[in-house]
């Protein structure tokens, strides 16, 4: 699981891969990390902040 708060070099490349992928935005983007949030992916997580990941990882391990 890669859990970044950049579309472009993080999400997108684990996602890509094979892999989870948890996006939790920050409020300033560089136009380089620039990318459209990759909706149709069923390994495709945002999150409004990293606190919110512990409850996330529970969760998903519970399962």
């Amino acid at each position: 699981m890669m859990v970044g708060n950049s579309l472009k070099p993080d999400i997108l490349p684990a996602l890509r891969a094979g892999g989870w992928a948890v996006f939790v935005p920050r409020e300033l983007t560089w136009d380089y990390e620039r990318a459209e949030i990759p909706s149709n992916s069923p390994r495709f997580i945002q999150l409004p902040c990293i606190r919110q990941l512990s409850d996330l990882v529970a969760e998903r391990l519970s399962h």
